[in-house]
Parts: C-alpha cells; structure tokens; sequence
C-alpha cells in the first residue's frame, strides 16, 4: 500500500491548499482582468471629462436677446422703405467680442438674415430691423441672432404685428389735440384772468408737468452728471475712464452740476435709492444706440428726482417773467412769456438748463440799465457758468459803461466777476484736470459734437450740408470774434440798448454755427419782447415747436416710469412713421428748417440793425432831412 499511501499523502498536501489560493495560470489572468478593469475605469472617466469640457466650450458661446416692442400696430405692412423698425437687445459672452452676428427671422423652412452687425467690447449691441411685408406678417414672427462663425443662435423672440387700421392715427391726433387745446386755454386765460389767478394756474402747470415729463437723453445728463459728482469722478473731462464714455460728458459750465448732487441727495434720503455707481450709470446699449442711455437708470421714484432738477428752471423762467412785466407790462408778460407754449415746453418739459443762463442774462441787462454795473457783471457771469452764451453780455456792457463813466472806473467793477470764475474753476479743477477740462469744454463748445461726432442739428442752413453729403462748417470760430469787435464799436458810438446789441451777436451764431437746437430760441423770445417785438417773440416760438413735433417721438418726453418703450402702441407708430417721413424729406428738413429759418435770423439781424440806424442817427441829422412848416422854421 505504500503507493496507495503516497498518493494519499499527495492528495492530503493538496486538500491542505487555502481555499484562496490559485495557480499561476489562473493569477496572470487575474492581473489582466485587473488591468483591463482599469483601463476601462480611466477611459470611463475620460470620456464623461471630455463631453463636459466640450459642453463647457459650447455653453461659452452664449447669446441672449429681448425684442422691444413686444408689439407693433400696423395699420398697414409697407414692402419696403421708411418703416417702424423692430430693435432687439443682444448680449453675448466674451468670446464672441468682435465676431459678426445675424439678426434672423424664421420663414417657415429656414432663418433668413434681416440684419448684419459686429460684437463690441460691452458684449451688447442693439439690432434693428425694418418691420415690412417682404417677410414680417400679422400675427407672431420668430426672430433670433446667430454668430456667424461660431455657429451657436440665440434664444427665439416673438414679434407680434397687430393691424390697428385707424386707431393708432386716433390716438396721436387726440394727444396733439390735446396739446394745442391745453396751450390755447392758458393763452386765452392770461388775457382775461386777473393776475393772481393765472400766476396760480400757471405755477400749478410748470409743476404738474415736471415731474412726469422730460427729453430722456437730456434729462440722463441733469442726474448722471451729479451723481459722478458725488462719486468724485469728474464729469467734466472724463478722459480714457471706464465703462464712462467721453462722449457722455458734462460739455457746458459746471455750475449746474453741484445742484444736481444735491437734488440727488435730497431724493435720495426721501426715496431710499442709494447712489448709484459710476459703471451703473452707462447703459451698454449706448454704444449702438446714443439715445437709449437713459435705460441706465429707471427707478420707480425718478419723477421725484426729475422734479428737484427742474426746479431751478422753473423759478428762472417766473423770474423772466418778473423782470419783463417792468419792461412791456404785465398783460404782456404773462401772454407771450409764462403763457407760451413753447415757454412751457422748454422750461416744465423737455428739462435743459437754459432758462436759468437766460434768466442770468435778463437780469444782467436789468440792471445794467439800471447803472448798477457790478451786480450786472456778476449776473452775467453766472449765467456764463451755467452757459456760454452770457459771456458776451460783459464787453457789451462794459463799453456801454466805458461811455457813461470812463475806462478806469469801469474796469474796477469786472472784479464782480471773480466769484463766479473761481467758482467755475474750482469745479473743473478739484474734480479732475483743471486745464484738460477746461480744453475739453472750449473744444465741445467750440466744434460741436453728437455722442463724439462733428455734425448738424437742428434749425440751421447747413442741413443743406448734410443733404449734399458735405461736412459741416464752424464758421463761428472764424466770424465770432470780428463780428464782437465790431458790436463793441457800435455800442461805443451809439446809444443803442443792451438787448440789441446781443441780439445781433446771437442772431450772428444763428448764422454760422452748426448747432442751431430749438431751447436756443429760449434765448431769443425775451429779447424781442424786451424790444417791444411781439412778432418775433411768437415768430422764435413758432419755429422751434414746429421743428420739436415733426422730428421727435412725442412720447419721447414722457417719463419712462409712465411709459417705459416709446415705440409700443398705435400712436408711437403713427409718431415713429412721422419721424421716418420728416428726416426723409428734403423739402422739410432742408427748406423748412434749414432755409427758411436762416432766412429768418438774417431779416431779424437786418431789422436790429435798422432800429439801431433809426434811433442812433444823430439829431442834427435828423432835422436836415426833415421838412418843417415855414411858420415853425422862422421860429
């Protein structure tokens, strides 16, 4: 049995082997099991960590988009041409800076572009497209905006067009109505109420309109500018400070801007709204779209705001007011001043500071016919520091003074005008560069610009210009000068009145400046009146209002709070429609507010200057040409 005991002994070893254990063959494809899992494990775990890299590569390329307005009111599609445009917001990741978007419509198969545009800095454009037959339609459109190259499309947009037939031209009738009814009840009221009453009613309106009315882009630079104040960044020359771009700087005098701090800092303690940052106070949209900048700031108290920034326009027009009831009566006043239209609009709502440099220079030539120089000279200088234009008050006024009292005595009062200088450099120099702002200020003065660029606006011949596709021409840089020597030579010899004297000079940049906005006709109205020229004083109101309907929205003015888009709704339409028409028509723009307003400024400087011939010619002179009874010659 010994073999039977060996192999019992062979087998007892094997029994023995832990259950565990296995044999080499089986450990080596073990370990490739192993290997192989881990392989798959890593490759696994790649794979998940690619698919999110790329995701996150993809979710980079974003585009967002909403659509104003959110409805247009047709009353009929046009094919093509001068339409109501659609505007979309777009805003874009960082990647996308610089690259070329499409602005797209759905047409039932595919996305035909309607628009092409660059991505800018900001990551935000406005795209514009007109609203016509060839593809929008009633009912809902579909829009979007692709990147080009990158191939990734925004979120989809719903126009909807709405056939309004007759309502929307309903509507803008009715509110224009409604404004020549509410101008021609004050005007007849002045005529028959007494005095008191009026002033009631009359204060009653500048207020009630104040508040809830404003020109938005205007209206932005009366805040903002303040509110930088406040953040001590300077306004006045903002220079390479981002996100606050140089074209949104303050380009007058600055002393209206600590008002504007503190009016915010009186809505602020009453309203709760803190102060906003410098970044927050430019609307990305500005950079395709000047206009809309007032989107930077839209609080739900900003009528309160925009009250406390009219005030001083509102007491500087009843302080005009004032001082012309001593000079043409009060019957007068009260009818072609505080009841005038476009009195009223300029001062309660379009909101710019040019009453109060108007009421500056009224009160300057008050009392310098008056004999009280100095105080004149101080009246003229802040009117300068609110705006340029009072400035040449003081040569007028100093040569007439020159005349009464000699050079030495005269030149001893200019001291009066210290006060508001330093008043004004103080300003320009402890919230920035003193002589970069003051350079800044004489250039934008000098060569005036839009949003940066040299152009035309307004009632001025050289809208002849821009119809030719020609630029602009400062002639005033070259003429204004001369033509003050020569105004001061006049005043020296003759006897002529102060206001007459400045309306020549004013009637002068008239001519020759490329910059001819109707609130500069504010500065004219009391300057007729004050020269018993009524004509003119309705002739210079006329104009400008004319020009303001026909090439504004009037919606436009009314406080966003109120109403927030102004191309929503039938009568904005009809408004928008009207704009399209007025810039499209050369006969209006360039005969009716080119032509024929120049022709205006130089029948009305003639005529100046033709009651300056009558009255300055020497009576001697007069008595030659003049043939007497022989019974009162022998005399």
């Amino acid at each position: 049995m010994p073999g039977t005991q060996v192999g019992d002994q062979k087998d007892e070893k094997m029994s023995l082997r832990p259950s565990g254990t296995r044999n080499p063959g089986t450990t080596i494809a073990f370990k490739l099991l192993l290997l192989f899992g881990a392989l798959l494990l890593l490759f696994s775990l790649f794979l998940p960590a690619s698919s999110a890299t790329s995701q996150e590569q993809q979710s980079s390329c974003t585009i967002s988009i909403s659509r104003q307005p959110p409805t247009v009111y047709y009353p009929s599609l046009p094919s093509t041409g001068n339409g109501v445009a659609v505007v979309v917001g777009v805003s874009y990741s960082p990647d996308l800076v610089n690259s070329t978007f499409q602005l797209q419509y759905y047409n039932g198969l595919g996305w035909p572009t309607l628009a092409t545009f660059s991505g800018n800095s900001v990551q935000y454009n406005f795209a514009y497209a007109g609203v016509y037959s060839d593809w929008a339609h009633y009912g809902n459109n579909l829009l979007r905006v692709e990147a080009v190259q990158q191939g990734c499309a925004s979120n989809t947009e719903t126009l909807t067009v709405v056939q309004s037939g007759d309502q929307g031209a309903l509507q803008d009738a009715a509110i224009w109505i409604a404004i020549a009814s509410m101008s021609g009840l004050l005007i007849f009221l002045s005529r028959v109420l007494p005095t008191k009453w009026f002033l009631t009613i009359a204060g009653v309106t500048y207020l009630g309109l104040a508040p809830f009315t404003g020109q938005r882009y205007d209206v932005y630079f009366l805040y903002s500018s303040g509110i930088r104040l406040l953040d001590r960044v300077s306004p006045f020359s903002p220079g390479n400070l981002q996100p606050y771009p140089f074209a949104l700087k303050w380009a007058y005098p600055p002393l209206y801007v600590p008002y504007s701090s503190l009016s915010y800092l009186i809505y602020s303690a009453i309203s709760r709204v803190a102060i906003p940052s410098n970044a927050a106070l430019t609307f990305p949209g500005f950079y395709t779209s000047t206009y809309e900048v007032w989107e930077a700031f839209v609080p739900s108290s900003l009528p309160l705001l925009v009250f406390l920034l009219k005030i001083p326009m509102i007491a500087s027009t009843f302080g005009i007011f004032g001082i012309l009831s001593k000079s043409i009566g009060r019957r007068t006043a009260l009818t072609f001043w505080l009841a005038n239209p476009f009195v009223i609009f300029i001062t309660s709502v379009w909101g710019q500071i040019d009453p109060i440099a108007t009421a500056f220079a009224v009160a300057s030539i008050y009392l310098a016919k008056k004999e009280k120089f100095g105080p004149a000279y101080l009246m003229a200088g802040l009117g300068a520091a609110t705006k340029v234009w009072p400035a040449l008050l003081v040569p007028i006024i100093l040569v007439v003074q020159v005349r009464k009292v000699g050079l030495w005595p005269s030149l001893k009062e200019l001291a009066w005008l210290v006060p508001p200088a330093l008043i004004s450099l103080a300003l320009f120099g402890v919230y920035g560069n003193l002589l970069q702002s003051l350079f800044v200020f004489a250039y934008a003065r000098g060569v005036p610009t839009y949003a940066g660029e040299f152009s035309v606006n307004g009632l001025t011949w050289q809208q002849l210009l821009v119809a030719m596709h020609s630029p602009p021409i400062s002639i005033l840089l070259f003429v204004g000068l001369p033509v003050l020597i020569l105004v001061m030579v006049l005043a020296y010899k003759r006897q002529g009145s102060i206001e007459s004297y400045l309306l020549i000079m004013l009637l002068v940049v008239f001519l020759s400046y490329n910059y001819v906005n109707p609130q500069y006709f504010f500065w004219l109205v009391p300057l007729f009146l004050m020269l018993g020229k009524k004509f003119q004083g309705v002739l210079y109101s006329t104009l400008p209002m004319l020009y303001i309907a026909l090439s504004y929205n009037i919606l436009y003015f009314i406080s966003p709070v109120l109403v927030y888009d102004v191309y929503e709704g039938p009568a904005a339409v009809i408004e928008q429609l009207k704009i399209n028409v007025f810039y499209n028509s050369p006969l209006l723009l360039v005969g009716l507010f080119g032509i024929v307003p120049s022709a205006v400024y130089l029948l009305s400087l003639l005529d100046v200057l033709g009651v300056l011939g009558r009255k300055i010619r020497p009576a001697g002179e007069l008595l030659k040409n003049q043939r007497l009874p022989p019974s009162k010659e022998t005399v």
